[in-house]
């Protein structure tokens, strides 16, 4: 019986452990599109990002992990903490926490979830 606890525990703590961001790109406007999905971060990054730009009239928007590869070597390393960076055509927005780069994110957090499964697992018989 601890061998299935501590397995389920081990399953439960490896889902927490890799950062969610949405990713989206919108060209003409800072709101999500219609595409918007999911994305899991590279191990180890801890920020989700939104871009906003202005090129001329033109406001166009970016979301995605705020490190890794995952959106191309010049923004590698975007966010090493949480804030509001300004570059040269527009601003990067970093946050940290699974989904945080949506204000309309109405996700519960992972590890509570996990939290609360281990909890009833483990004590509730």
């Amino acid at each position: 019986m601890l061998f299935t606890k501590s397995l389920i525990f081990i399953t439960l703590f490896g889902l927490t452990v890799t950062l969610k961001c949405w990713e989206d790109v919108n060209v003409n406007g800072h709101k999500h599109t219609d595409g918007k999905s999911k994305q899991n971060c590279a191990s180890g990054c801890d920020y989700c990002m939104k871009t906003v730009s202005m090129i001329g009239s033109v406001e166009s928007a970016t979301w995605g992990c705020g490190c890794g590869e995952e959106n191309g070597p010049a923004i590698a390393n975007a966010c090493t903490s949480k804030g509001r960076f300004n570059y040269g055509i527009g601003e990067v927005n970093c946050c940290k926490g699974n989904l945080c780069n949506s204000a309309h994110s109405k996700a519960f957090p992972m590890i509570l979830i996990s939290f609360f499964s281990l909890f009833s697992l483990m004590f509730l018989k």
